[in-house]
């Protein structure tokens, strides 16, 4: 039991390379110490930024006006069924005046449609919180790894290419028009 007395406040990580425990003091509010990944809070601020543009209000606005555009492209419509094809003169009187409207507010409806579609786009292709989370815990570890193999005394250059070999594999995985990963 004396054994465990003061590791509440000790990282939890252990060496790959001697099995034993980190010493280093653990981040408040984690297990882990900064180098082992206790300063990891900020991936969750991250995943609220992403989360935040997801549910971006000027996309909900923009989408809510092609709602509108599309309601008043309907009224106008109905006002021109609503003639009797026989009114030949009433009809050609109301296409005059509801086609500008509707040739109007078809253009703003397409470009709305268009910009959302962008935007959406745009969103596919962003990393999740969770893939960001993911990478940059691969991308902690091949470091921790790389440094605990190394020698003491390694020269900066000698750090560099390890740390170059360690990294040759990691990939990003892309997304594809469907915001799947490829």
């Amino acid at each position: 039991m004396e054994e465990n007395q003061g590791l509440e406040n000790q990282c939890s990580s252990v060496s790959k390379k001697t099995g034993k425990r980190c010493r280093h003091k653990a981040m408040r509010g984690s297990d882990k110490c900064a180098q082992h990944g206790g300063m990891a809070a900020g991936g969750k601020r991250l995943i609220d930024r992403i989360t935040a543009r997801r549910d971006d209000p000027a996309l909900m606005e923009l989408k809510s006006g092609i709602a509108t555009l599309r309601t008043l492209m309907d009224e106008h419509l109905s006002r021109l069924d609503a003639i009797h094809a026989g009114e030949i003169d009433s009809y050609n009187g109301a296409l005059d005046i509801h086609g500008k409207r509707l040739q109007s507010l078809s253009g703003e409806l397409f470009a709305a449609i268009d910009k959302v579609g962008r935007i959406e786009e745009r969103q596919r292709r962003l990393m999740t919180g969770e893939e960001v989370a993911a990478l940059v815990a691969e991308l902690r570890e091949r470091v921790i790894e790389a440094m605990e193999t190394m020698d003491a005394g390694a020269s900066p250059a000698e750090m560099a290419g390890r740390l170059a070999i360690a990294f040759d594999s990691v990939s990003l995985a892309g997304r594809g028009e469907d915001g799947k990963e490829d």
